[in-house]
């Protein structure tokens, strides 16, 4: 996300924080509201609904894949993925982001990955961008998605393609999302992906440093290639350079930020299946582990 919404995200939460029944609440513009006021906005949503729901039918929705059927087609095909999230919007639009500092090139070749119309390239977006329900979201991410979310909706749909067949983006932090997703099941289903095969996989150096459950650890045999793990734009060339010496037989995985859609991207174009996974290592570890999920560990899990 870019540097404003992510600071927007944390100021909402230190005010729903401190918020409770009785007391007045100071906002970015100086006013304050109060719970009568706030009561009265809720109190109104009943004259405002319909003509919301109304304007509903008519609003651009992309068809996505929900999860589930994205992983299907994983395991089914030998399709390619990349997927876009926030970060990913955040560079396309002029932003830093977390892992990532701004650069025109990757901006530009973002949007070129964004819009390709490859049959065997599967383009992941955020699935509640715009199919949101958040009924079993954590607390914590229910709360991005109700602040900051359409800000980055709106800039992703200029890029988009009408009728397109876009997937789930969203299914490399399971367990940093939902309440009471099973994750167990869905990571053993994608692990059949990549068990008993050769795989090669392209990440920041420090990606797997802390991890004690590798989701990989059922491929017969893994080689790793390292970049750095910020900024991974800025040495593209020699790990392009690489990647292009991986076997064509192996399974090509990427976990790299924003640089790992373009590499994916020219990697796909060179013949090599490749699945763009980001978080994913650490979400299954922490699953594995049975982490417990608080506000700052989320938090850090997007950060670390």
């Amino acid at each position: 996300m870019s540097k404003f919404s992510f600071l927007l995200f944390l100021k909402n939460i230190k005010y729903m924080g401190r918020c409770n029944l009785k007391t007045l609440s100071k906002i970015e513009n100086n006013t304050y509201t109060t719970i009568t006021q706030m009561n009265n906005s809720l109190d109104n949503l009943v004259y405002e609904l319909p003509s919301l729901i109304e304007r509903s039918q008519t609003i651009f929705k992309p068809k996505i894949k929900n999860f589930e059927e994205t992983l299907d087609e994983l395991v089914k095909t030998n399709k390619s993925i990349i997927r876009f999230g926030d970060a990913d919007i955040s560079i396309i639009e002029g932003d830093d982001a977390i892992y990532q500092k701004y650069h025109p090139i990757l901006s530009r070749r973002l949007k070129e990955v964004l819009q390709s119309e490859d049959d065997n390239l599967m383009i992941g977006i955020n699935y509640h961008y715009y199919y949101a329900d958040l009924s079993d979201f954590l607390e914590f991410p229910k709360l991005f998605y109700r602040t900051s979310v359409k800000y980055f909706r709106e800039r992703l749909n200029q890029y988009l393609i009408p009728q397109k067949q876009y997937y789930t983006a969203g299914f490399s932090q399971l367990y940093h999302t939902f309440k009471n997703y099973n994750c167990t099941d869905f990571y053993e289903k994608i692990r059949k992906i990549w068990c008993g095969k050769n795989i090669s996989i392209i990440c920041g150096d420090k990606t797997f440093k802390n991890i004690q459950h590798n989701i990989f650890d059922c491929a017969k045999n893994i080689n790793y290639i390292y970049g750095p793990f910020n900024n991974a734009m800025d040495e593209y060339d020699k790990l392009l350079n690489s990647a292009k010496k991986i076997d064509k037989n192996n399974l090509v995985i990427v976990i790299l930020g924003p640089t790992a859609k373009v590499l994916a991207y020219d990697l796909h174009l060179l013949g090599y299946r490749v699945l763009d996974l980001g978080h994913i290592a650490k979400d299954y570890d922490l699953v594995m582990q049975n982490m417990q999920r608080t506000e700052k560990s989320i938090v850090n899990f997007f950060q670390d």
